[in-house]
């Protein structure tokens, strides 16, 4: 179920102005369509911890301490993939999941269907072109096996994304635990919030180059999310 900002505050029991900090901050889970800024309910109920039984407010305080990740290694790690064939999204996923760096413990048979099962369920393109598939529930056995891959398309395919646009580039995501997988999903959508990221997708830059840039919106991520002390 897709949910508007103001919706969100209310959910959560905080006001508007929190939630467009969280947003801004990167910090909570949510996606960019045609300007309007959209969330997804079963991940802010991960997020909130609303199934724990703690408070929106609480949970988003330490959503942000528990959870440290570095999606520059991740990114390293899955590693970048480019022309994956495909004409629907099954296809897509499949010979992406057969192209990413995995470790042993994650068997690429039920990585697939784990993707596929969540696609079933609302698709994971987030506009601009790309597409962030991830499994429902963590499937890493550790966050030493955590991996982010970035595959690029053969050709753009229909994702069925809420902006109406054609998927050109997948961003997989396999975590260890849920608050690291939501982390990972923020960053990811904070990366996105400038238009060089969808511009070097688009002319399919080299690995360098991309990585590069993921380093740097690393360092400026921190600086966003860095505590302000006064004098």
């Amino acid at each position: 179920m897709e949910l508007k900002l103001k919706e969100v505050a209310e959910l959560l029991n905080v006001s508007s102005k929190t939630v467009y900090r969280w947003v801004w901050d990167g910090k909570i889970p949510c996606y960019r369509i045609n300007h309007q800024y959209r969330f997804d309910l079963e991940e802010i109920r991960d997020w909130a911890g609303i199934d724990s039984g703690e408070s929106g407010s609480e949970r988003a305080g330490g959503v942000e301490a528990e959870a440290r990740v570095d999606v520059s290694e991740l990114l390293r790690r899955g590693g970048i993939h480019y022309n994956i064939a495909g004409s629907s999204v099954k296809d897509v996923l499949a010979n992406a999941v057969s192209q990413m760096n995995l470790p042993p413990s994650i068997d690429r048979g039920e990585l697939l269907e784990r993707l596929e099962r969540r696609e079933a369920m609302a698709s994971t393109a987030v506009g601009d072109g790309l597409a962030i598939p991830h499994p429902r529930e963590p499937i890493a056995a550790s966050e030493a096996d955590e991996r982010v891959a970035l595959c690029m398309l053969h050709e753009p395919i229909d994702f069925h994304s809420l902006d109406g646009g054609k998927v050109h580039s997948l961003v997989v995501v396999v975590s260890s635990d849920q608050v690291r997988h939501l982390r990972i999903i923020s960053k990811l959508l904070f990366f996105r919030g400038g238009k060089d990221f969808s511009e070097l997708l688009r002319r399919r830059a080299l690995r360098d180059e991309i990585f590069g840039f993921v380093e740097e919106m690393e360092r400026r991520f921190a600086g966003v999310s860095a505590p302000v002390t006064g004098g």
